[in-house]
Order: C-alpha cells, then structure tokens, then sequence
C-alpha cells in the first residue's frame, strides 16, 4: 500500500485528510489519538515495520524544532496541489523565505 494514500484517507483522518493539520494529534480522545498512531503508515508497520523508525522520529523532531527556533521561513505561496500520486510524491516547488532569527534571551 502506498503510505501517501492510506495517510489521507478520510473516514481516518476526517475530511481535511489533504490537509496539514497537526492539531489533529492534540485534540480529542486518547482512544481517537492511538487510532491516528496505529493507522500512519510512514514508516511501515507489523514485522514490514522499519527498525530506525523511533530514531528517526526523534531527529525530525529535534531537526525541525532547531530549524524553527533559529529561522523565520515564511511561503513565498501556497504550493499548488498538480502533484502526480506515485509511490513517492514529489513537490514540484516550494518557494519560502528564510531569515536567521535575531539572538533571543
């Protein structure tokens, strides 16, 4: 299965599968949060399941909280949503500014 689609599907993940909406995993019930969990399909899952998966969560996260304390990156605009679905979707483009943050205390 291709995790792009099983990653959007609706009666999931609501119908704002489409869209980037991380609040999703802080609102609601515990139960509703462990069925998101059970149901990505990024890194695989069962005994297909990618072994650096917990490793590589934890960079991401520390990579992307950095990236975001150290830089002001705004989109440029919204990116178009013309992306062919395969088993690997590629962005056409993203234009965004980045700006270093001022030193903060």
């Amino acid at each position: 299965m291709s995790p792009y689609i099983t990653n959007r599907y609706k009666p999931t993940w609501g119908d704002d599968a489409d869209e980037w909406h991380p609040r999703r995993w802080l609102e609601g019930e515990p139960s509703h949060i462990r069925k998101f969990e059970a149901s990505l399909l990024s890194f695989g899952a069962g005994t297909r399941g990618c072994l650096g998966q917990h490793v590589a969560l934890f960079k991401i996260k520390k990579f992307v909280t950095a990236l975001f304390m150290n830089y002001d990156i705004d989109l440029v605009e919204p990116r178009a949503k013309s992306n062919p679905y395969f088993w690997v979707v590629y962005p056409e483009s993203v234009r965004a500014t980045v700006r270093k943050c001022e030193l903060r205390q």
